[in-house]
């Protein structure tokens, strides 16, 4: 499952103070980054300029800094994936770069894209049937990393993990499910401010999978039931994290099945939909 995320980080470094040792620099920044052209061979030059200005700065500069940057790899990445909408199919030398096996695999426009973006660290991988392309964050984690705050240190370990390994895949919770009510709660205890719609986004979405289930692990048995895993999930975060904003909802949502001898009905569709309305 590809999660979608609404990308509006400008808006948010804007509305973020960004008081540093050196706030011309800031500016500087901005004006540097935004000439970076928006092209998929372009996010490395990003993340050089990132780590130029972040040296030596403090963790407030870095973290809205590195959100600019994080809104310019994920603007690349979309405009590299909207070079196949509107197609019947892949044009072959994207599906060549996809790896896709296709006769044409080696013609010459497919292997000049290939090493374009295998220069700019751009992998691809295919997800219920559609082509996904992404920046290859890892290969800059060492250097990235350690110059961002904690909180913002914890959000890049996310962000690597979706990227690499999310836990929803082709329609199915592919971790186990106390592991994934974890993975929910990582994501809704982020306090990185210049990221913080990110953040609610991947929380929000989560969290719903969570309440209602998706179509590889369904919510719902042959008998109509709540499947186990989902009520033991419950439990656990009720155990866990009772404090949490998450525990309080699995607390409410597992008091209103059982009402219902965990059959969901009108009263439980309705809190689902109070919850993420």
């Amino acid at each position: 499952m590809k999660l979608k995320v609404n990308y509006i980080l400008a808006l948010i470094v804007i509305a973020t103070a960004c008081t540093s040792k050196k706030p011309a620099d800031y500016s500087a920044y901005i004006t540097e980054m935004s000439a970076v052209s928006q092209d998929y061979t372009c996010i490395n030059q990003a993340k050089d300029i990132f780590i130029k200005y972040a040296a030596e700065q403090d963790s407030t500069f870095v973290d809205s800094a590195f959100a600019i940057f994080y809104n310019t790899m994920i603007t690349s990445e979309l405009n590299l994936g909207n070079l196949t909408e509107n197609e019947e199919g892949l044009p072959d030398y994207m599906a060549a770069v996809a790896g896709a096996p296709i006769e044409s695999y080696s013609n010459e426009k497919a292997m000049t894209v290939k090493e374009k973006l295998h220069a700019g660290n751009i992998i691809s991988k295919s997800e219920e049937g559609d082509i996904y392309f992404s920046y290859d964050l890892m290969v800059s984690a060492e250097q990235i990393k350690p110059l961002l705050s904690k909180s913002m240190q914890e959000f890049f370990d996310l962000i690597i993990t979706e990227r690499q390994s999310p836990p929803v895949q082709d329609g199915a919770i592919i971790i186990p499910m106390l592991d994934f009510a974890d993975y929910v709660i990582s994501w809704d205890a982020q306090k990185t401010a210049p990221l913080r719609l990110v953040k609610k986004e991947y929380a929000t979405q989560y969290l719903h999978i969570l309440m209602t289930g998706v179509d590889n692990t369904p919510f719902i048995n042959e008998e109509g039931m709540v499947n186990q895993p989902y009520l033991e999930a419950y439990q656990y975060l009720m155990d866990r994290y009772k404090s949490s904003y998450v525990g309080s909802i699995a607390r409410t949502y597992i008091s209103i099945l059982a009402k219902n001898e965990f059959v969901p009905n009108e009263e439980s569709e309705e809190f689902v939909r109070a919850t993420f309305k």
